[in-house]
């Protein structure tokens, strides 16, 4: 009776394991497809967010899924075949679209921001120098190269933007006439047109306030009344670069 038992049990096993095993067929192709093109969805943010480097990650890791999904698709002639495919070129992409991020597209954007940084810093510090200046002398400066001369918290080095790719001792445009008593909009310096490869500029408010304004923004700001003295300045010294 023990062998009647097994002969009889084990096609029931068979039976029971084998739509399993056929089911998992066609979800592999499906699966391929759809770790594939959630990379692509994160691997299409990465670039414009903060923390974009997870994102890479992320993406790369659903598309190695996906990559390894369609692989079995080929390799097992498994069903739906085309959609293992589409997933296993897209995964394909993805990676080397991810590598690219990580070590072109971020790094590039890392070393922009630090050049940012460090040009907000010179401008802050050129507002304490002038504020410290006028402390100290009861006028403002009527230069920066005043400032430095004095020796009065502000170097050579301050004048220089790190993203300026030029000659010039100075990279930005100083106005004497914003000081604390300006109204809150007056500017007191700003980068020089081209500082920042024509994006736009940093500019330095005479309350010490820093901003990022783009070309638009900066053109509105000068057309401000409290600012035509500094715009005909900024045209005089821009006018004078070669």
């Amino acid at each position: 009776m023990g062998n009647g038992t097994e002969q009889t049990d084990s096609p029931e096993v068979l039976s029971y394991a084998k739509p399993h095993i056929e089911e998992i067929k066609p979800i592999t192709g499906r699966a391929a497809l759809g770790l594939s093109t959630l990379g692509v969805a994160l691997i299409s943010v990465a670039p414009v967010v903060h923390d974009g480097e997870g994102f890479v990650y992320s993406a790369a890791s659903f598309a190695f899924g996906g990559l390894i999904a369609g692989v079995v698709v080929l390799l097992k002639g498994y069903r739906r075949k085309a959609e293992g495919v589409i997933g296993l070129i897209l995964a394909i992409v993805i990676l080397m679209t991810s590598c690219a991020i990580k070590y072109v597209v971020i790094p590039r954007r890392n070393r922009i921001a630090i050049r940012m940084a460090i040009c907000w810093g010179n401008l802050r510090q050129i507002h304490s120098a002038v504020v410290a200046y006028r402390s100290i002398h009861g006028e403002a400066p009527a230069s920066l190269h005043a400032v430095v001369a004095a020796g009065v918290d502000l170097s050579g080095g301050d004048l220089k933007c790190p993203t300026a790719d030029s000659p010039r001792i100075c990279d930005y445009v100083y106005y004497p006439a914003a000081d604390a008593n300006a109204p809150s909009g007056a500017l007191m310096a700003c980068d020089l047109a081209g500082n920042h490869t024509g994006e736009g500029r940093s500019v330095l408010f005479a309350t010490g306030e820093i901003k990022w304004l783009s070309a638009s923004e900066f053109a509105a700001e000068l057309a401000k009344a409290e600012n035509a003295g500094f715009a005909r300045a900024l045209n005089k010294v821009e006018a004078a670069q070669p």
